[in-house]
């Protein structure tokens, strides 16, 4: 809810790692489960994805895919699953109570809904922003839009 005396739950999805390269991983798997769907039966690989074979289908599945030049073109191969980056979520219960316009200007950077900023021209969320400074069992500072680093 919002407004004067009101609470409003929001969270932020932590992910830990490289976002493209996570991307580049999960194209390449995605590339393997569908060879295996469209191809493996021909080659005696039974299963729905790289993690149902052995370790002798993983290899057979990745010669096979490295030596069709259409299957192979559109990019690597990989028989494992890519690691997910999302390690967990902070949830944050507010309270307007005695700080209403923290809480609102909080909430909006939760949402995103206050578009770009004036100057920076950059998204006004947390989406895809990082912790600069994190000092275990004390504090977790983050959403620098500007530069990222704490003086943005």
């Amino acid at each position: 809810g919002r407004g004067r005396g009101g609470m409003a739950a929001c969270f932020l999805d932590i992910d830990i790692g490289d976002p493209d390269e996570f991307k580049r991983q999960s194209d390449a798997w995605e590339r393997s489960c569908k060879f295996l769907k469209d191809n493996g039966a021909g080659y005696g690989l039974a299963g729905a994805t790289p993690s149902d074979l052995d370790d002798a289908g993983r290899e057979m599945l990745l010669e096979v895919y490295n030596s069709d030049p259409a299957a192979s073109g559109e990019g690597p191969a990989r028989v494992e699953p890519p690691v997910s980056l999302r390690v967990g979520r902070l949830e944050i219960d507010t309270q307007d109570k005695e700080s209403p316009k923290a809480v609102e200007n909080f909430r909006a950077l939760c949402t995103g809904e206050k578009g770009n900023g004036k100057e920076s021209k950059k998204p006004l969320h947390f989406k895809g922003s990082k912790f600069h400074r994190i000092q275990t069992g004390f504090v977790a500072q983050g959403g620098d839009f500007t530069r990222g680093d704490g003086s943005g």
